[in-house]
């Protein structure tokens, strides 16, 4: 019986060296972009193969993966409500890390180090940690607008449901009016998680104001608090189940594994094309 294996690495990897394990294995990679199963872009390439008894390589076929049409949005932990006191907020330290300018004037929010929770997709997981910032920061828009309610018309634009920026004036506050917020209006404040104050951000033209320092962001404009993915969320991304336990070791190194790590339903995906090519042959 045919021995089966598995090679596995990076879509950017040099042209050079692609060519090199095609020619050893005899067949060329599968490509398979972890974002048909997750809400995870990562293109990575996938050797899958079976060393036959005359010691030659033989391709195992692999048919792509459906799309499940997961998106970033679908496996965030919210910013409010119950789950907020599990969101990390960027420490002084490492929002003025992700602020700083290089040698050409660049910064890591220009360099997109950040996920865009605006997105469909996330980017891909790394392993990288720097100035303890790993660059898996998330950017989560804060509404500012008219509030949700129960009303024929929910963005019925009276002054109780609509939410104002905290940078400005109060609206006048009334004595007469409903509830929510006819009398003093609604403000989208800091919150208090953790112990840390979670400030809003607000991004204009292109630009976000963090410390005093205006920086290049590829945002819309808008209202953003600046996370921390979580563990968790990094999971979902890995398509490792929340029960997972991963609290033996820190969250840096948590990152870095999962940085490192493999989508877990790509390569369940390709062990059942090889399972199927093992039962034709049985």
């Amino acid at each position: 019986m045919p021995k089966y294996f598995l090679y596995e690495n990076n879509q950017s990897m040099s042209k050079a060296i692609r060519a090199a394990i095609d020619e050893a294995f005899g067949f060329e990679a599968v490509e398979i972009n972890s974002a048909l199963v997750s809400a995870q872009n990562r293109r990575r390439l996938y050797w899958v193969g079976k060393r036959n008894e005359d010691g030659s390589y033989s391709r195992v076929q692999i048919a792509l993966p459906a799309n499940r049409g997961i998106m970033l949005r679908d496996l965030l932990d919210s910013a409010q409500g119950d789950k907020a006191y599990r969101l990390k907020p960027l420490s002084d330290r490492e929002r003025s890390y992700m602020v700083r300018a290089t040698s050409d004037g660049r910064n890591h929010f220009d360099f997109r180090h950040h996920q865009d929770a605006t997105c469909d997709k996330a980017a891909c997981l790394t392993a990288n940690v720097s100035k303890g910032v790993p660059y898996n920061v998330c950017c989560e828009p804060v509404r500012i607008g008219t509030i949700e309610n129960s009303l024929k018309n929910p963005n019925h634009d009276s002054k109780q449901y609509r939410v104002y920026s905290p940078d400005g004036k109060s609206t006048t506050l009334c004595g007469q009016g409903g509830g929510v917020g006819a009398k003093t209006g609604l403000y989208a404040v800091p919150v208090n998680i953790n112990m840390h104050v979670v400030p809003i951000y607000e991004v204009r033209n292109g630009y976000i104001s963090v410390n005093g320092v205006q920086s290049p962001i590829t945002l819309a404009d808008g209202y953003y608090i600046i996370r921390k993915l979580t563990v968790n969320e990094c999971k979902r991304l890995q398509t490792v189940p929340d029960w997972y336990d991963m609290t033996y070791i820190s969250d840096t190194q948590a990152y870095k594994c999962l940085g490192n790590g493999w989508t877990c339903e790509v390569i369940m995906h390709l062990i059942s094309c090889a399972l199927l090519d093992c039962n034709e042959r049985s």
